[in-house]
């Protein structure tokens, strides 16, 4: 338990009893992480039957932020004991990390599988704090934990061969696993992926003005046309003093990565 969140590891073992084995006689049992399920007392609960759309999962937090599962079908074939197809419970919750919405999704994988269907995850952010430069050329994008507890690109935490793609604009059914990309007509962005955990919208390198992902000379020149045009845009103050002068050009300077 975490606060509002209870998460459930279940692990098993394929080991079964020889038949010449008495009952008391225990096997060596090999146990591994089978599936991972949970609720959130902040969150929603959605049935999606094998053949339906994901579409139907769609939720938002105490802070605005919404998110939606754009498309995906349950392909799973799996039947429980009475041959009956099994539904899955899909299950999102919230919580915040340094300012930002954290989405939680579980229930999207069948018992041992190592991946979820693939499906597109969009998130909404505020564009306020952002250079259109930035959300154009993807600063601002979907992530999520690797097993370190690192935050990284949703789409690098996908399972099995993929070709990562940036799209700058909305989201399209054509676009296979490792598509990702912002859309800034709605503000969200999005990620083609086969994984359910934690996701978030981050920023990449605090400085980095053209979305680059490196903080350059030409983001230093970003900076200086932006303070010549007395911006007061949050996203050129960079010391955080409320204003954007040249105290932020020099803060840039000593940040360069390139």
């Amino acid at each position: 338990m975490d606060g509002s969140r209870v998460t459930v590891d279940y692990y098993a073992s394929d080991e079964t009893f020889p038949s010449e084995n008495s009952p008391n006689i225990t096997p060596v049992l090999h146990f591994n992480k089978r599936e991972t399920f949970g609720y959130n007392l902040n969150g929603k609960d959605f049935y999606v039957a094998q053949g339906d759309s994901y579409s139907v999962v769609q939720d938002a937090s105490a802070h605005g932020t919404f998110a939606k599962i754009l498309g995906g079908v349950n392909a799973s074939t799996k039947k429980d004991g009475s041959n009956r197809n099994l539904t899955r419970e899909v299950t999102t919750g919230w919580s915040t990390l340094a300012g930002a919405d954290v989405l939680t999704i579980l229930g999207m994988a069948d018992i041992g599988a190592t991946s979820t269907d693939t499906y597109p995850l969009s998130m909404s952010f505020s564009t306020a704090g952002f250079t259109a430069d930035q959300i154009k050329n993807g600063y601002v994008y979907l992530t999520t934990k690797d097993a370190n507890g690192n935050w990284i690109n949703a789409v690098d935490a996908n399972v099995g061969p993929q070709t990562e793609t940036f799209v700058s604009g909305s989201w399209n059914s054509s676009y296979p696993l490792g598509t990702w990309g912002v859309d800034p007509v709605t503000g969200t962005a999005w990620a083609v992926i086969n994984h359910a955990s934690d996701f978030a919208v981050l920023r990449g390198a605090t400085g980095d003005l053209d979305g680059s992902n490196v903080v350059d000379q030409n983001d230093i020149n970003l900076e200086q046309a932006a303070v010549r045009a007395r911006s007061t845009s949050k996203a050129y103050d960079f010391n955080g003093d409320g204003k954007v002068d040249a105290a932020d050009v020099r803060w840039l300077i000593l940040h360069q990565t390139h």
